[in-house]
């Protein structure tokens, strides 16, 4: 097989170079939320002066977040979901874009009347987060970025659209064995065995169309879109990223982007749950900078 590019779409995915069932233990009767005629599937812990919002990455589903459910549950509202086209969320819709992902979260974050938001979000949720925070004017008042953002900022190689297509095309005609080459590159090394096997799993198990054209869609965003949004948003981009591979700063700086970096040792791009009690420390005291 040849080369398929997931060096370049991991650029897409977080800004550098089978489901288990849930156990929710909600303490309020669960609501159906629908935006886009589909249904949002969601964990909610009960009500909250300040909600932390767990937005999974591509393939992904909101039993990646269950240790911080757990952990945070005590003082916070924690509320999770399933991107719609993953886990238990719906899948009958053709527009797989940032934005309208951005519109399912405002809607839950609505409909939950959820305040105080702080919108956490792995890998590719990065523009998914900071555009919901627009969509919610009022309700969300942090951003935090998980294992992204990595080269924001970055011009654009002119090799990387050739590498992309050839990526897309490999996508669409080999889905289980592209997906499985990326989970492999997204391990690092030193990620165990259970992570390995649990996240091949479910990014081979991704709907093939879905997952591809999540992908496209997200690649086909105005450069310098995602850093106007961001500087309207008006606050400070909080980041926890393995140091796996560097995380490039000089792209916020340039573009007036405040933020503030934290960096969890040896990890992969999981630390949620390749090693969630340092990975919890680490996000507690960050929301502590912002709550």
């Amino acid at each position: 097989m040849k080369k398929t590019g997931w060096v370049t779409v991991i650029v897409l995915l977080t800004g550098y170079g089978c489901h288990q069932k849930t156990t929710d233990r909600q303490t309020k009767t669960p609501i159906k939320i629908t935006h886009d005629s589909v249904d949002i599937a969601y964990t909610d812990t009960g009500r909250g002066d300040t909600t932390l919002f767990f937005v999974h990455g591509w393939g992904l589903n909101r039993n990646y977040w269950a240790a911080q459910i757990d952990y945070f549950r005590s003082k916070y509202r924690v509320v999770a979901i399933d991107l719609p086209g993953f886990g238990e969320s719906g899948k009958g819709r053709t527009n797989w874009t940032p934005d309208e992902y951005a519109k399912d979260i405002a809607t839950v974050i609505r409909q939950l009347d959820c305040t105080n938001t702080i919108l956490i979000g792995h890998s590719m949720a990065q523009d998914i987060i900071v555009q919901a925070a627009l969509d919610a004017p009022g309700r969300v008042v942090g951003l935090i970025g998980i294992d992204n953002f990595r080269d924001f900022g970055k011009p654009e190689d002119p090799k990387a659209k050739e590498e992309e297509a050839n990526f897309f095309h490999q996508l669409r005609t080999h889905f289980s064995e592209t997906a499985r080459e990326g989970a492999n590159l997204f391990f690092y090394g030193q990620s165990d065995s259970a992570t390995r096997r649990r996240v091949t799993n479910d990014y081979v198990n991704t709907d093939s169309l879905i997952g591809t054209a999540v992908l496209e869609q997200a690649a086909m965003s105005p450069p310098g879109q995602l850093a106007e949004r961001l500087r309207a948003t008006k606050m400070t981009l909080h980041l926890i990223n393995s140091d796996a591979m560097p995380t490039d700063t000089t792209g916020f700086g340039a573009n007036g982007i405040p933020f503030d970096l934290v960096t969890i040792p040896a990890t992969g791009h999981f630390p949620m749950i390749e090693r969630p009690d340092e990975f919890n420390t680490l996000l507690k005291e960050v929301i502590e900078r912002i709550h």
